[in-house]
């Protein structure tokens, strides 16, 4: 289990190369993408869950996940992705990953939806 708490912080701000090492180490690791409908249509990291954080529905829909799991939260360039880990956070969530950067840093396989 990776550990990432640091001083304090509620999540991690990782890079695309350690994304893709914690998806190789950690195969139970889920990916959060936390763009609209239509961003996670034209093109997502195979695996990924869509849930739009600004969308009113995304707490209520976040409640139904494992708070237990581990968490890659990925949106366009990571601005999103971190107010979504701070909201999990919130919400009882530990082991939360913030790509940086987002999708437009990722240099891994994008899949259309």
């Amino acid at each position: 289990m990776w550990k990432i708490f640091q001083s304090g912080q509620s999540f991690q701000n990782i890079d695309s190369d350690q994304l893709q090492k914690i998806l190789r180490d950690n195969p139970t690791l889920v990916l959060l993408d936390v763009r609209t409908a239509s961003e996670f249509k034209g093109g997502a990291i195979p695996g990924a869950v869509n849930i739009d954080v600004m969308q009113f529905s995304f707490k209520q829909k976040v409640r139904a996940l494992e708070t237990g799991a581990t968490y890659a939260v990925i949106c366009r360039s990571g601005g999103r992705s971190s107010q979504a880990c701070k909201i999990m956070s919130k919400m009882g969530f530990e082991n939360l990953y913030n790509l940086s950067g987002g999708m437009s840093r990722w240099s891994g396989e994008v899949k259309r939806q």
